[in-house]
């Protein structure tokens, strides 16, 4: 069982960083983006991508904090993980919450092999030396890629609506993480524009011919 210490950092951890106007706005655009992308026949059928969405959006806030935590220790050190005796549980919580969301997925095998990828990818970007030998700005650009393949994975594409779509969203994200974060802005512009292309360029290939080698 969770111990009260566990369940009062949750709680805490909630408040501060996931019941925030920025992230009921993201999971709003995420879910709009969706709707443009490949639009449903009905509003009971928004449901299961909406809380597909909600729900992934939730556990990779949460491995973001958690691979951020060097970071946030210097920048940020009245933060709940920072201060939390139990980061351990957060991280099993992540690892189980996104393991167990490919049952989500398990109609479409294509679908099942992007999201496998999408993990990969920020677990290399999180935890191997890429971390530290990969420019922050580029890895910023990187890392955003995840919002778009997850308006893929919730059902939108390939289409050349929803590369649109997929491509407004990483754009929108991508001027809003550079006007909010100092670091950024004082970044290099040839490492802005190089994260930010790459980024493009995955999500166009991957909205176009939906993750197909």
């Amino acid at each position: 069982m969770l111990s009260s210490s566990t369940v009062a950092d949750a709680v805490q951890y909630s408040r501060s960083r996931l019941l925030r106007w920025r992230i009921v706005a993201l999971w709003a655009l995420l879910v709009a983006t969706r709707l443009v992308a490949a639009p449903l026949p009905g509003a009971a059928s928004v449901v299961a991508p909406a809380l597909f969405l909600a729900l992934a959006l939730v556990l990779l806030r949460l491995w973001d904090d958690l691979a951020d935590l060097e970071h946030d220790r210097a920048q940020h050190p009245q933060r709940v993980l920072v201060q939390s005796a139990n980061r351990r549980s957060f991280a099993v919580v992540v690892a189980l919450g996104l393991l167990l969301m490919v049952v989500a997925l398990l109609e479409d095998g294509r679908r099942v092999a992007v999201y496998g990828t999408l993990l990969a990818s920020l677990g290399l970007l999180y935890h191997s030396g890429l971390r530290t030998r990969v420019p922050r700005a580029v890895r910023a650009g990187l890392v955003l890629i995840k919002y778009p393949v997850l308006v893929f994975l919730a059902g939108a594409g390939p289409s050349r609506q929803a590369c649109v779509a997929g491509l407004a969203l990483y754009v929108a994200l991508l001027v809003y993480d550079w006007r909010d974060d100092p670091e950024l802005r004082a970044a290099p512009w040839p490492q802005v524009l190089l994260g930010g292309g790459v980024g493009m360029a995955l999500i166009a290939w991957l909205f176009l011919v939906g993750g197909a080698p």
